[in-house]
């Protein structure tokens, strides 16, 4: 749920945490008339399904930051990816 604004992409890391699983953390940065208005934070449990050419997020955080590094609100999500060719 954004207002008119533009989120710039996300960048991060993944961390192997076993046997095709993984946690992931990003950042990006929402603007407004080219000024900081939130930052964005996604902490994410990926699992590699068997094929290895898709994911699933069952588990993740969205945190949003002022630009002081405020909290201002929070939610949950879940995913899936498909590798294309």
């Amino acid at each position: 749920m954004f207002y008119p604004a533009f989120r710039g992409p996300g960048h991060g890391i993944w961390k192997r945490t076993g046997y095709r699983t993984y946690d992931a953390s990003s950042l990006a940065f929402i603007t407004f008339n080219g000024a900081l208005t939130q930052t964005q934070k996604i902490t994410q449990k990926i699992d590699l399904d068997d094929d290895r050419d898709s994911f699933t997020v069952t588990d993740a955080s969205v945190q949003f930051y002022d630009p002081t590094g405020n909290l201002v609100r929070t939610g949950c999500a879940n995913a899936a990816g498909k590798r294309f060719e």
